[in-house]
Order: structure tokens, then C-alpha cells, then sequence
């Protein structure tokens, strides 16, 4: 999805920041860096020596770069996770070889127990002013997914009455939507036996998202 990487944009976004952020999830532990991070960092190298078709920058205007590792294990991107980002840098650790030791450059992960983790003292919600968020614990084959598919479909209904009950019409004519469902069913393909988990989101108007690279 990022071939032909656009190493011109990046730079030119980037330049001049104090720093730059990017989080992966991903963790190439023999390498110096995680694959986004060493395109982001290659860009500016060649930025810096005038290479045709990049900027032109200087030294100075290289932000330094912090490359960190989130979900890893299958783990959940959480609000908590993203408000720790504020926490760098990192708390001080043993020498890493493949990274601490060949690079000046900081690593962190996040929402995993580790020695470079970063860990937030804040749990922010991304839900929306009204919203109610619902989330299903079960074993594969117990109907914990049905019902929770169940319970979005009847909230559509709901949906269907209110706006033919006012009328209600938004800008292009259409029925208006009032309430908006997220839902999103986590289980393995093993299905039956396994635990599942169903979240389910509802509010009066979509939640926001979070973004990969984060600049100051």
C-alpha cells in the first residue's frame, strides 16, 4: 500500500518537527528499525545529501524519531494505549542489542508488558457525547455473536421507527439516521470451543479515529 513509498510527501510534512512518532504493529527485532520507520528515516537521508526529486534540508531539520510497536499478540488498540505516547520518552532500560546499542534512534511498545514499555496514566474514551459501548465474553458456539448481531439489527429497527415516527430527512432527502451502531465480532477461525468477544458501539453520531504517525 505505500509502493512507490512517497519519500518527497514525507519529508515535506515532516521537515522541521521536534518529533515524529510512528507506531507499527510490527516488532523486526534484529533490525534497527520497524519497516515504516527505516523508509521515513532512509527519505530524510537522502533529503539531507540533496538526492533529485526530494527536498532539499538540512541537519538540523531532521525531527528525531521515535519507532514504536502496539497490538502485538493480537492485543487491542485502546484509548490508553494512544494517550501514552505523551509518556515518552521511554523509561530507562537494558541495552537492547539490535537497537539501543546500533542506533541512537528510541524504541518503545505499547499495551504489552515489556522493558521498553511506555504506559499511560490516563483512560480517555473516543465515544461520543450520549454513546453506550457494550462488549460480549464467551466460548465459541454458546450464541454470544448471534445475540450480539441480534441486538445491532433490532437498534436498526429502533432506527427505522424514529425517523418514520418525525419524519425525519437529512440534507439529501433521505431518512435520516439517528443512531449509529458499531460492531465487531472477535473470534479465531477455530470458532467453536474458543473464546469470542463481541463489541458493540452505540451513539448519535460516529467515533473518531486515531492515525499512525504522530508529528510535534
Amino acid at each position: 500500500m505505500i509502493r512507490p513509498f512517497p519519500e518527497a510527501a514525507i519529508v515535506a510534512a515532516l521537515k522541521g518537527k521536534k518529533n515524529v512518532i510512528i507506531l507499527e504493529r510490527t516488532d523486526e527485532a534484529l533490525s534497527g528499525d520497524n519497516p515504516l520507520g527505516r523508509d521515513i528515516r532512509t527519505a530524510f537521508s537522502k533529503a539531507v545529501q540533496s538526492v533529485e526529486g526530494l527536498p532539499s534540508i538540512s541537519l538540523a531539520e531532521v525531527p528525531k524519531i521515535y519507532g514504536g510497536s502496539y497490538g502485538l499478540g493480537s492485543r487491542d488498540f485502546r484509548p490508553s494505549t494512544s494517550s501514552a505516547r505523551s509518556s515518552l520518552p521511554p523509561p530507562a532500560a537494558p541495552a537492547r542489542t539490535a537497537r539501543q546499542l546500533r542506533t541512537a534512534f528510541p524504541f518503545f511498545v505499547l499495551g504489552v508488558d515489556h522493558p521498553y514499555a511506555v504506559i499511560g496514566d490516563e483512560t480517555p474514551s473516543l465515544l461520543p457525547e450520549g454513546a453506550v459501548a457494550v462488549r460480549f465474553h464467551s466460548i465459541g458456539g454458546w450464541g454470544a455473536i448471534t445475540t450480539g448481531k441480534n441486538l445491532g439489527a433490532i437498534l436498526g429497527d429502533l432506527n427505522d421507527l424514529i425517523y418514520q415516527r418525525d419524519g425525519l430527512k437529512d440534507s439529501l432527502g433521505n431518512p435520516k439516521e439517528v443512531i449509529h451502531v458499531s460492531a465487531n465480532p472477535k473470534y479465531g477461525s477455530e470458532k467453536k470451543g474458543a473464546p469470542t468477544s463481541y463489541f458493540m458501539g452505540r451513539g448519535p453520531k460516529t467515533a473518531s479515529a486515531s492515525t499512525a504517525i504522530c508529528a510535534t
